[in-house]
């Protein structure tokens, strides 16, 4: 719960099995940046692709699934850089303007679709949290936001920010016309 990045190791020649990604899945709900290890890699004919589509599959964080292999100290050495590199970048922020101009292009390119004849709109997004990523977007109303989109945006986030195994947690918010009382 206190790291910043989780380094799952599994075994190659078992491929990525369930226990794995409940590791990894437990990781990722605790905001950690997660990597996937399949160590054992000399003794396996475990396909990378294969596991990598069932990681992709099962885990919406995306995480990164590289080889190794302990034993002989292949990929071993770059372990390390690599983890440091995804904690770094589960820290970093976006600026709110860039942060806007890619959500319009998103939405431009594949608008969100409309229920019972209304359409959402997005009026505002900010990067409220890092560890996990945090990202805040003003909506005319949380009831138009369909699941499916939801996961398009935040697969074109991951994509264009390079979030591979970084937690991304994404809030539409309502806006909200009226102020309250306090001035808040």
């Amino acid at each position: 719960e206190r790291a910043d990045v989780a380094i799952v190791v599994c075994d190659a020649s078992e491929g990525v099995t369930s226990e794995d990604l409940r590791a990894a899945e437990m990781a990722m709900k605790a905001g950690c940046a997660t990597l996937l290890v399949l160590n054992k890699w000399d003794l396996t004919t475990t396909d990378i692709d294969d596991a990598r589509a069932r990681v992709a599959r099962k885990l919406r964080l995306r995480p990164a699934v590289v080889t190794c292999s302990a034993l002989r100290g292949r990929n071993v050495p770059d372990l390390l850089p690599r983890a440091l590199r995804l904690a770094d970048r589960a820290a970093e922020r976006i600026p709110t303007p860039e942060l806007n101009r890619f959500v319009s292009e998103v939405v431009t390119k594949t608008p969100p679709p409309s229920r019972r004849g209304r359409r959402l709109r997005l009026y505002y997004a900010a990067q409220v949290g890092e560890r996990p990523w945090r990202i805040a977007i003003q909506v005319n109303d949380r009831k138009l936001i369909t699941r499916d989109w939801a996961y398009h945006l935040e697969n074109r986030l991951r994509e264009a920010y390079e979030l591979e195994g970084v937690p991304l947690v994404i809030d539409f918010v309502p806006a909200s016309g009226r102020r309250h009382k306090d001035g808040s």
